[in-house]
């Protein structure tokens, strides 16, 4: 069922009544015309995994947000980290690892319809105007017709598939476990294939006729768009690409990618203590300019004397080459690859999560100094500046260097989505929010960083079973999944893999 957006509907309703003007309908066209900024189409938001909406849920009252619906399929089956709901004119689509990709009524939560596919989905769905497309462990991409779900075509890839659809240009781009890197036209011919030589664990990105992607022998490339030959292809440091995807800001030319590290996760964080000024050191002040330039440059000099401690790679679009070395210490659950950065491109801004002496949102009752918080980043220089004052500091922010948290954005600020644990960090005046918290009961033994006083997600611990939280990800990776932004709502992957539908009180 294609739900009509809500400018359609006004429209509707104005033409109706008999005085609408040529203006105001090409007023309501742009705003009803299917994946305008109210629509989430695909992995974090587009093509280029900006991550960035210019759709809000509106500025926020005070207090906590509501949820407005709350769905599992069965109660039974988990979901993989780092798969996002995709919605895209009322429809909503999101694949567990029981193989099944379901649509939703977007609004209301109800189920529209499922498709069973041959193995677990263990990414991200996208959608457009008449397909649902998703990937299974089968090794297959499906493209399900959007009003009853019925299969239109599957293409045969050859090995496991374990990323997201990459869709543009009228074309789906996906790596396998074979190390192909395919382009699937969507009407489901290939249009040509790249061997890549090792599996590919990474999801695609795309930006003006060029994608992006990476394997797992931690080669980074990038590929014409058109025909698959390689534009550039560059050996980075590491062990694995895995879970993730490139961000690509064309207007800065660059492309950033994440390894995850040689060394184990307590070894580089101890660093990290040692470098900052010791685990030990609390509420170090806001930090002056001169501070915090002196920060960069100990960071830089870290990773000048130890390569192997680097995760963030900013490489120039045109060949690859490094345009800078971002002093942004690794944070990241144990076994899991850093999270990527975010961008709203019209205001040439970014943001990534990242470690400072001078963190503020932090205290001592977490298991790590310097937190692992989401700072602004300066996508020309990749140096960063904290978000707020120590003042808006203990608002119901939560997020720590040794667990992993994924962000996205909207014109009101910053998400960040933590271990069941979801928070709005604002643009403007800059400050935190809390918005939900999945735990249920408050039990601090199980989840040390729940929100004492958010409303819950569960309606009552017996309804949902206390799967594990490491589905999908590393002891310290759990699952975690960005939230999207549409429909003026937040849609999310709780705890437990509950999907919630969250809006402003």
């Amino acid at each position: 069922m294609q739900i009509l957006s809500a400018g359609w509907r006004m429209m509707i309703r104005l033409r109706a009544g008999g005085c609408i003007s040529a203006g105001l309908i090409l007023l309501l066209l742009a705003y009803a015309w299917p994946g305008m900024a109210d629509d989430w189409p695909q992995l974090q938001h587009d093509a280029a995994r900006s991550g960035y909406s210019p759709d809000s849920v509106g500025a926020p009252a005070t207090g906590d947000c509501v949820v407005k619906w709350r769905w599992h399929p069965d109660l039974v089956t988990s979901i993989a980290g780092r798969v996002q709901p995709v919605v895209h004119n009322g429809l909503l689509a999101v694949g567990f690892y029981d193989g099944r990709l379901y649509a939703l009524d977007a609004a209301s939560g109800d189920l529209l319809w499922s498709y069973q596919t041959g193995g677990p989905i263990l990414h991200t769905a996208a959608l457009d105007e008449t397909h649902a497309y998703v990937a299974s462990h089968d090794g297959f991409v499906y493209a399900l017709n959007r009003s009853d779900g019925t299969l239109a075509w599957r293409h045969d890839t050859g090995a496991p598939i374990q990323n997201a659809i990459c869709l543009a240009n009228g074309r789906i781009y996906i790596g396998n476990s074979g190390g192909d890197f395919l382009a699937i036209t969507t009407a489901g011919t290939r249009a040509w294939v790249y061997h890549s030589g090792r599996p590919i664990l990474t999801s695609a990105a795309y930006s003006s006729g060029v994608v992006y992607c990476g394997n797992e022998g931690l080669y980074a490339f990038a590929l014409n768009a058109s025909d698959g030959t390689e534009t550039w292809r560059v050996r980075l440091k590491g062990q694995s690409m895995y879970a993730y995807w490139p961000v690509v800001m064309e207007s800065k030319s660059v492309v950033f990618y994440r390894t995850q590290p040689v060394r184990v996760f307590h070894h580089l964080l101890g660093a990290g203590d040692d470098l900052l000024g010791g685990s030990n050191q609390w509420n170090q002040g806001d930090g002056t300019p001169e501070e915090t330039a002196a920060e960069h440059a100990d960071i830089r000099a870290h990773f000048a004397g130890n390569p192997d401690h680097q995760t963030l790679w900013a490489l120039d679009i045109q060949d690859g080459a490094e345009k800078y070395v971002a002093p942004i210490l690794y944070t990241a659950g144990e076994g899991s690859t850093p999270t990527p950065p975010i961008f709203d491109s019209a205001a040439g801004r970014a943001w990534v999560i990242g470690r400072s002496r001078f963190a503020r949102y932090d205290t001592p009752s977490h298991v790590r100094a310097y937190g692992g918080e989401p700072l602004k980043m300066n996508p020309d220089t990749g140096d960063y500046a904290l978000f707020a004052t120590a003042t808006a500091a203990g608002q119901g922010m939560t997020a720590v260097g040794d667990e992993s948290a994924i962000l996205s954005a909207d014109a009101y600020g910053v998400l960040i989505a933590h271990r069941g644990t979801l928070t709005y960090l604002r643009h403007s005046p800059e400050g935190a929010r809390h918005v939900l918290s999945s735990q249920y009961p408050l039990i601090p033994s199980r989840d040390d960083y729940t929100h004492p006083t958010s409303p819950l997600a569960y309606d009552n611990a017996s309804a949902y079973p206390e799967w594990s939280v490491s589905a999908g990800g590393g002891p310290g990776g759990g699952q975690v999944a960005a939230a999207a932004v549409a429909d003026n709502a937040i849609f999310w992957i709780a705890r437990y893999g509950l999907l919630v539908r969250v809006e402003d009180q």
